[in-house]
């Protein structure tokens, strides 16, 4: 939630700061997943892989589009189910909005079909709390392959696991009959 893009620019990193040395000294053996505002184009320098934002079409005049997935887009994340995906992160920033009571967030209903519709796992990393007046949703939630919600962190901190190998061995069918992936008709889009 920044104020304006000179605020944004004053903790943006370059991609090859040692910041990103010590954080990964920090976890160790296992995988982060974090944002960074991005200063310039320094190269990959000892980052593993790098995800830009794409954000929509009438997204913030602040954000500059970038070459990522959306959660939001299922024809995004469809590609990256066909193109052999196990597990969809998606570090986001959900805006609270109003629902009905006992119901999930929409953005985790999402998350659900994203995971059932292509067969793949999603974790969502949801921001939790107030921001400068910002109520996120805290919607933090581990998705099977079967689109059900495995955990969910709410607010504060959470840990969760989840197995690959579902998404690696999983049928992509729903029945005998109705495969999600071997039965798509392009044609049709």
């Amino acid at each position: 939630m920044f104020a304006d893009a000179d605020e944004t620019r004053s903790v943006a990193l370059q991609s090859s700061s040692p910041q990103f040395a010590e954080w990964a000294a920090a976890v160790g053996n296992s995988i982060a997943i974090l944002g960074f505002c991005e200063l310039g184009d320094a190269g990959e320098a000892d980052l593993h892989a790098r995800f830009r934002a794409a954000p929509g079409a009438r997204d913030s005049p602040r954000r500059h589009r970038g070459d990522g997935l959306l959660l939001e887009f299922g024809e995004l994340t469809r590609r990256v189910a066909l193109d052999g995906a196990e597990l969809i992160l998606a570090p986001v920033n959900w805006p609270l909005f109003p629902r009905p009571e006992g119901e999930r967030p929409g953005e985790v209903i999402t998350a659900m079909s994203t995971a059932r519709t292509n067969k793949v796992a999603v974790a969502a990393c949801d921001d939790c709390g107030v921001e400068r007046g910002q109520q996120w949703t805290a919607g933090t939630a581990l998705v099977d392959p079967d689109g059900w919600v495995v955990t969910a962190a709410g607010d504060g901190v959470g840990m969760a696991f989840v197995d690959i190998e579902l998404s690696r061995t999983h049928d992509k069918s729903l029945t005998e009959y109705a495969d999600v992936l071997g039965d798509r008709r392009v044609d049709l889009s």
